[in-house]
């Protein structure tokens, strides 16, 4: 393969991330690009099953995400260093280019992305987000290489108001 691509995901179960990955990952593969799904063990055995079907490379890792109980983003900020490092040796041991990273929640992956020395996509699909988040995003947002949105309803979510600087950058 001519470029390694990883592409992070923080939320196991399928849908329509998982399921764009995994057609993108079929079709890149025709021309020289090896995607690589880094997934999170928990609740991805159905997914981690299509990837390996379909013959596209993945690394399950412990991750944590955001969630909507306190202890449960307790746990995710408990664990974030240790699972940050964890995405950069794996970065770096699959000598990966690109990072595509799914949602602003994407913290982790930005991050590993940089620290591994990749250029880093941001893929937004979602239009609403809480006041936090929109902050961290626009200052994640200078970390990254370059965007990906979902709509005109997105870019003006993201790029709009708070995120304008973002804007700017491009």
């Amino acid at each position: 393969m001519d470029i390694k691509v990883a592409n992070i995901i923080l939320e196991g179960r399928v849908g329509g991330p998982q399921n764009r990955i995994l057609q993108v990952a079929e079709r890149l593969n025709g021309y020289g690009i090896e995607t690589i799904a880094v997934i999170p063990k928990k609740d991805s055995e159905t997914f981690y099953g299509k990837l390996v079907e379909k013959k596209v490379s993945v690394r399950r890792l412990s991750l944590h995400r955001l969630q909507r109980s306190i202890w449960g983003n307790l746990v995710m900020i408990a664990f974030f260093i240790p699972e940050l490092v964890g995405l950069v040796r794996c970065l770096k041991r699959d000598r990966v280019e690109l990072v595509h990273c799914n949602t602003a929640w994407q913290i982790k992956g930005v991050l590993a992305g940089k620290l591994a020395g990749c250029k880093v996509v941001l893929h937004l699909n979602a239009t609403w987000l809480p006041l936090p988040m929109r902050v961290l995003s626009g200052l994640l947002g200078p970390l990254c290489d370059a965007y990906i949105v979902a709509g005109s309803k997105v870019r003006h979510a993201y790029f709009g108001g708070i995120n304008r600087r973002l804007a700017k950058k491009r």
